[in-house]
């Protein structure tokens, strides 16, 4: 039905997408682009290996444009400290490494259609650490996320 979409036409720019009513999600070689999916329209900037996720779901089981609550995660990439990947990248084997685990965000620029939002970066233990600067639009909110925000997590929240 098109809710969920694997484009590997240019295996350098591969990536999955999914569009449905709660979730809107895009994960894979996305770097540098712009994604238009139903009602959530996002712009990345450069990612470590061109690779990343990022999805946005409702947090109240209505579809995104109406939902009061949602979760907001993106991240470039995730490993352990002293982990080691072999030379093509495709296993660790049994050198996992230790913790903490180190992460990239992702900067992106973020237009939500709807009624405007307010956005709070999160920690670790899902606790608001910051609010997020947002521009309120015509028909929707634009707000930029990134590593100076020192998260994965976002908190979107219509008063």
């Amino acid at each position: 039905g098109g809710e969920v979409v694997w484009d590997a036409t240019d295996p350098a720019t591969a990536h999955l997408t999914v569009t449905t009513p709660a979730t809107r999600a895009v994960w894979g070689r996305i770097a540098g682009r712009r994604f238009e999916l139903g009602g959530w329209t996002l712009s990345l900037g450069e990612l470590e290996r061109n690779y990343a996720v990022v999805v946005i779901t409702s947090m109240d089981g209505r579809p995104l444009e109406s939902s009061e609550r949602m979760l907001l995660v993106a991240v470039s990439s995730a490993e352990n400290e002293e982990m080691r990947w072999n030379e093509s990248r495709t296993s660790v084997g049994r050198h996992w490494g230790r913790g903490p685990t180190l992460v990239t965000g992702v900067s992106a620029d973020v237009i939500l259609r709807g009624p405007p939002v307010k956005i709070r970066a999160l920690d670790g233990r899902g606790e608001p650490a910051g609010d997020v600067p947002v521009e309120t639009l015509p028909n929707g909110s634009r707000f930029t996320i990134g590593p100076p925000c020192r998260t994965l997590w976002y908190e979107v929240r219509r008063p």
